[in-house]
């Protein structure tokens, strides 16, 4: 094993904590933060830390600690749907085109290679704004344009195990 392998693998560890201790937060979090995240409190403007807001308070008197475990809850949910998205429509479509050598698998292979040649920001941009602007809609844009990546990712390995 090389050394920078060795760094590497000594990297995942500490990477495994903090994606563990972030899905720890998101999932429990929400039940043990002092204050309502969305509740105004004026006359605590821009206050600092203290044992009453750990992280202070922002603009509009909102906990700042609760506001921000309250966001890692949203950014993990977004991770999942654009995921889950990914997953459902390139997993089937990489195996169909791995697995067909006929005309469906070269359709298949150029459309992915027009897709992955255009770059993934423009694409979901393009359809966030043909679908709508809701998290919801921007994250099923994002699946489907990270999904041409998997659907070439899993053609390869089909390819790869049907000709072995």
């Amino acid at each position: 094993m090389t050394r920078s392998q060795k760094q590497r693998r000594g990297l995942m560890r500490p990477s495994s904590f903090v994606v563990c201790g972030l899905v720890f937060i998101g999932l429990v979090g929400p039940y043990l933060v002092p204050h309502d995240p969305f509740k105004q409190d004026l006359l605590r403007v821009l206050d600092g830390p203290s044992s009453l807001y750990w992280l202070g308070t922002d603009q509009l008197g909102r906990d700042v600690f609760s506001r921000l475990v309250f966001g890692v809850r949203t950014s993990l949910s977004s991770i999942l749907i654009s995921l889950l998205v990914a997953c459902v429509i390139g997993i089937p479509l990489g195996v169909v085109a791995g697995a067909s050598r006929g005309l469906l698998g070269a359709l298949t292979d150029r459309i992915t290679d027009a897709m992955t040649s255009i770059p993934p920001i423009l694409l979901a941009l393009g359809l966030g704004a043909a679908l709508g602007q809701t998290l919801t809609v921007g994250m099923f844009a994002v699946g489907v344009v990270f999904s041409f990546s998997i659907i070439r990712l899993i053609r390869s390995v089909t390819r790869l195990v049907l000709s072995e």
